[in-house]
């Protein structure tokens, strides 16, 4: 089965890597990356993810995305509004689309710490989803 990854470049030294572990997942879950996605920031995201559900042939999205709090709210902004127009995005198109974002109200550290296991689970889940 033929997914679709779209990463958020901002924070890309943790995003590349979130990517090589959700790769590496679907491998061992036997689906098909088909296509990956560049945006610049989790903001872009949704435009990223209507762009590959251009192709017939991906059955769903695994987003990967890291957000560090910093001095305003902006995380929380950001990253509630992805969200939502991702979920609008799903519920459209019926296509599954999972999170593996990291954040708002996360420092460097805990984003470091989480990357590995938010990459695989957003993974799992899509697996979960496309079981339905």
């Amino acid at each position: 089965m033929n997914i679709g990854i779209v990463v958020a470049d901002f924070n890309g030294e943790i995003t590349s890597e979130m990517l090589g572990f959700a790769e590496n997942e679907a491998s061992v879950l036997k689906l098909n990356v088909g296509k990956i996605f560049h945006v610049p920031g989790l903001y872009d995201v949704p435009l990223g993810v209507r762009r590959i559900l251009d192709d017939p042939e991906i059955k769903g999205v695994v987003v990967l995305g890291a957000v560090i709090t910093g001095e305003t709210g902006h995380d929380v902004l950001i990253t509630e509004a992805t969200a939502k127009t991702l979920q609008t995005i799903s519920i459209k198109t019926n296509v599954p689309i999972t999170l593996g974002v990291i954040g708002p109200g996360a420092s460097r550290e805990q984003v470091v710490a989480r990357k590995e296991k938010y990459a695989r689970n957003a993974v799992k889940a899509l697996q979960q989803m496309l079981s339905l």
